[in-house]
């Protein structure tokens, strides 16, 4: 099977569940079984509390999944932005993880599990193409780009570099699986997800592409190790440092 994949980019963040089942967790029809996410904005203060907080797409959750939601949402703590020395303002947009388990009578339990921060999402990009040799001889590649997004959503061409491509030895077929990496890259449009102080923030992103033409599992699973090491890095020369989860705290005498 011929596939070609841009993964959505995504950092899994913290897991605030406190692992005991509540009365108050809602349920679903058993035809829900299985993960989900739901995207919620946050809005975080300079002291690193959750100021507001509202779904994206609000029709899509219940008022009884809101609930449930929101106040395990509201309790977790976030390491605020810094903007030239100083806490400051910012916003951002996560994954709420949810999972739904049987639970008899043709109802499924749902159960909230992480969440999951959102670094950037494609607006607009080119499909890209299969290099033409490599498509003959039925040759899968996955790479990671490393790409400088402008805080327009731009991209900077010259910034575009090629940090990874694990399972291609042949430097020939490397230049070309990176070549239409860049050539896509080079035209597209990026969503931002973080502002700092009102401000959309730019930064580096690596971005993984997938060109399968075989054995597309196993490529799948080594790309699902490296979402958990995504993050947007704005440039030093900005001033900014972007809020992020506090670590839970070790138990006393743990």
């Amino acid at each position: 099977m011929l596939r070609i994949f841009l993964l959505a980019s995504a950092i899994l963040l913290s897991f605030p569940n406190s692992g005991a089942a509540d009365s108050t967790q809602p349920t679903a029809p058993a035809s829900a079984v299985g993960v989900k996410s739901l995207r919620v904005k946050l809005m975080i203060s300079a002291e690193g509390k959750i100021e507001r907080m509202d779904w994206v797409s609000a029709e899509t959750v219940s008022d009884q999944l809101s609930d449930y939601l929101t106040p395990l949402i509201r309790k977790i703590e976030f390491e605020p932005a810094i903007l030239n020395g100083k806490a400051a303002q910012s916003e951002l947009v996560m994954n709420a993880i949810l999972t739904s388990t049987p639970a008899g009578e043709g109802k499924s339990q749902v159960e909230f599990l992480a969440l999951e921060k959102t670094v950037a999402s494609v607006s607009k990009m080119e499909a890209p193409q299969f290099p033409k040799s490599t498509l003959t001889q039925g040759i899968s590649a996955y790479l990671i780009v490393a790409v400088q997004i402008r805080a327009d959503g731009t991209t900077i061409e010259n910034s575009i570099t090629l940090e990874s491509l694990p399972n291609v030895k042949n430097a020939q077929l490397i230049r070309q699986f990176f070549r239409e990496a860049k050539r896509v890259l080079s035209g597209a449009q990026f969503e931002l997800t973080e502002k700092v102080a009102g401000n959309a923030v730019g930064g580096m992103v690596r971005i993984p592409f997938i060109f399968c033409a075989e054995n597309c599992d196993a490529i799948n699973k080594e790309v699902e190790k490296f979402r958990s090491e995504q993050t947007l890095t704005p440039t030093a020369a900005s001033g900014i440092s972007l809020a992020r989860v506090k670590p839970a705290r070790e138990p006393v005498g743990g």
